[in-house]
């Protein structure tokens, strides 16, 4: 059987032969009309001129003939080549659908190729999945949770990791849960904090960087989206995960990670920023840092939440705690870029009338 090439070089020479013979065709056709068209002219001339002259119609039809005569023995080769391409083209034919049928061939091959990878691949994961998450877990946590947790980087210190100890696994300092949608819940005080497992924020703790070894180097910013990359940051600062035991107590860590370098230092940065700012506003009207731990960053649930606990406030109810007071002023801090700077300074007013009322 003819190899693919040697059927694509076959198939060009038909062509270019298909294509000289055409075009040789259409030159004699061409000809033909013309030498057609000027024997007729020529022919009616004859007749309208020289017919009075002439008697023997006959003998006037002679030359006509003639011609006919020429045109059809000139049509001949023009027959023959149009045969001769008819059976160029058989063989050429039959060559096509070979090789249709051989592609379609291929086409299905490499399909089922595909499937059964992708049923290796599935099988390879789960078994992966398996060896490497605690039976516990295994059972209860999502397929997402799942997926991540088993090819997570165990070396990766700003992420998820795997308390040997204890026998679980911990974001920093506190235990975590994972629910059957791959949520988690970080037991901190004051409270568990629920954080929605999304794919994005299971790459950032599972993953020590946003690309393969040998890939071109991305942003994180370009692999996942930048609400996932705030949770991750809040995670990271609220569970001390991005602090280290130092001689008195937690320290900063210091790491050229890509996680460090892109996401956790510049949130440090600002956090130390606004606390510098809170302090030098502590005097006035301006908001105190609260302390507490709100990781969750889904700006619609927190704008409502706000806005129930300025109701409250301005109803003049007395049912309002110093905790409710310090998530107003944080959520507030969070959802800063998402409203006017006039409804941002109205909001800060009224916290801070509200916190001066209550001395």
């Amino acid at each position: 059987m003819s190899s693919s090439a040697e059927i694509q070089k076959s198939m060009k020479k038909y062509i270019n032969d298909l294509d000289k013979l055409a075009k040789a065709n259409a030159k004699l056709k061409n000809q033909a009309r013309l030498d057609a068209n000027e024997n007729i002219e020529y022919n009616y001339k004859v007749d309208k001129v020289f017919k009075p002259f002439v008697e023997n119609l006959d003998k006037t039809l002679i030359p006509i003939k003639e011609n006919v005569a020429n045109v059809s023995r000139e049509l001949i080769p023009l027959k023959s080549g149009i045969d001769l391409v008819n059976n160029e083209l058989f063989p050429m034919k039959t060559e096509i659908e070979k090789t249709r049928a051989l592609a379609q061939d291929l086409h299905q091959d490499f399909e089922d190729y595909n499937k059964q990878l992708k049923t290796v691949h599935d099988h390879n994961q789960e078994q992966l999945a398996i060896e490497s998450i605690p039976e516990k877990y295994y059972s209860v946590i999502g397929q997402v949770a799942k997926t991540y947790l088993a090819n997570r980087d165990k070396n990766d210190s700003l992420g998820l990791r795997w308390d040997e100890e204890e026998e679980l696994f911990k974001i920093g300092l506190y235990p975590v849960e994972i629910d059957t949608n791959s949520n988690l819940s970080i037991h901190m005080p004051p409270a568990p904090q629920i954080v929605t497992g999304t794919e994005g924020l299971w790459k950032l703790l599972t993953q020590k960087n946003p690309y393969k070894p040998g890939e071109p180097r991305i942003k994180w910013i370009a692999e996942v989206p930048s609400k996932d990359i705030d949770t991750y940051a809040r995670l990271m600062y609220y569970t001390k995960a991005c602090y280290k035991e130092g001689r008195n107590g937690l320290v900063k860590r210091s790491s050229t990670a890509s996680k460090w370098n892109e996401i956790i230092k510049p949130y440090l940065e600002k956090k130390e920023a606004d606390k510098s700012l809170q302090r030098s506003n502590s005097t006035g009207h301006g908001i105190k840092g609260s302390g507490l731990t709100i990781i969750e960053n889904d700006t619609q649930k927190l704008t409502h939440k706000l806005w129930v606990i300025l109701g409250n406030i301005r109803a003049g109810h007395t049912n309002i705690s110093n905790e409710d007071v310090q998530i107003a002023s944080e959520i507030l801090e969070i959802i800063k870029e998402t409203i006017s700077p006039m409804t941002y300074n109205n909001i800060a007013s009224t916290i801070s009338h509200f916190i001066a009322s209550k001395r």
